[in-house]
């Protein structure tokens, strides 16, 4: 990029730093880098005759190595030797390499490499921007999760951030040799620290206690609202602790919902959202996207599957089917009434006659 909309800065407690040259709107491209070395993940040899990382540094251009020789370096003579692998032990972002299957375990497949640039970026548990790897080029880009404001610095993520403040500081002391002071580190007090661990905590569960799309989708018995209600309520505890990365996860599911449900307006608005969070971070959603905008009634693949058939004025109703019983719920000016018929014989749910419905329940 001839005109990046960041600078670098030596800051006076955290070494470089990446800061905005610009306003950075959510979503769009920060930066694009080629790393300067890769190594593998795994621990190299050591000792005499195994001078692997002196053979990674003599191949990278002098003004590179130069540059590189600026970098973070946490790690002591005795426990690196060598520059090239305490900058690796230090900066390196996670890569994943896909290799065949010949090649066993992890260790074969997740690599780490150096970026003069991107890894400026300091640590936050909140970061407003993120990376994400492109095997096919062997690049990273760099992108905003959130506005950045000009003079504002550029933050990624070393730690999981959903973990809470105790375990994300176990990661971080060992591997990088600082206790973060970022916003959601450093509470005011005990109890806004214990509620950020527990929003944290909520955010982690989410899945495994929330109903996702699909399951709404396939479970008809479930509220219209189901999914839409229960992932709006997530979205501002996510935006509180600077957690952007999920958002674009969380507001795919609710588009899919409007979409099922041919409320067009949602659909629309809440796709468009959603393409500008991920026009860079997720480049195949956001095309699939902007061709379901196209034409949502025939490009969405579920577009009105779920949504209420009109009776007359005030009555709507859902038919469901459990085998052969048939199941009819009818909502008449807010109240609903489940209804089930099932049939003593094949013959008889094959018919064509009427047949009559015994009442479940009458909900308000």
């Amino acid at each position: 990029m001839d005109d990046p909309p960041f600078k670098v800065i030596d800051t006076p407690t955290k070494g470089f730093g990446m800061f905005a040259a610009r306003p950075i709107s959510k979503g769009s491209l920060i930066f694009v880098e080629h790393p300067i070395f890769i190594v593998p993940a795994m621990p190299l040899p050591k000792g005499p005759g195994f001078q692997v990382y002196e053979q990674v540094g003599s191949g990278i251009p002098e003004d590179q190595y130069q540059e590189m020789t600026t970098m973070a370096n946490c790690r002591d003579f005795e426990e690196c030797p060598s520059i090239v692998e305490g900058v690796a032990r230090t900066n390196a972002l996670n890569l994943e390499f896909r290799f065949p299957s010949i090649f066993d375990g992890s260790g074969g497949r997740h690599y780490g490499g150096a970026f003069l640039k991107i890894n400026r970026c300091n640590h936050s548990c909140g970061p407003n921007a993120a990376y994400k790897w492109n095997l096919s080029l062997l690049s990273a880009t760099l992108y905003a999760l959130r506005d950045i404001q000009e003079g504002e610095e550029i933050t990624i993520t070393y730690a999981d951030p959903l973990q809470p403040r105790s375990d994300r500081w176990k990661k971080l002391q060992p591997d990088y040799r600082f206790t973060c002071d970022c916003p959601w580190c450093t509470h005011s007090d005990s109890a806004a620290q214990e509620e950020s661990d527990n929003s944290r905590e909520y955010l982690q569960t989410y899945v495994a206690t929330h109903p996702s799309y699909r399951k709404w989708s396939a479970d008809p018995c479930l509220p219209d609202n189901h999914v839409i209600d229960a992932h709006l309520s997530a979205l501002p505890v996510i935006q509180r602790e600077g957690l952007d990365a999920l958002l674009p996860l969380f507001m795919e599911e609710i588009l899919r919902c409007y979409g099922e449900l041919g409320n067009e307006a949602e659909f629309k608005a809440w796709t468009e959202k959603t393409i500008e969070l991920c026009s860079v971070g997720d480049r195949k959603l956001a095309q699939e996207l902007k061709r379901y905008l196209e034409n949502p009634q025939k490009n969405f693949p579920r577009w009105a599957k779920r949504r209420p058939k009109p009776i007359r004025e005030g009555l709507t109703y859902h038919f469901v089917k459990f085998g052969l019983a048939t199941e009819l719920t009818l909502f008449v000016l807010g109240k609903s009434a489940r209804l089930r018929h099932t049939p003593s014989s094949l013959l008889e749910s094959e018919a064509d006659d009427f047949f009559s419905f015994g009442l479940l329940e009458v909900g308000a």
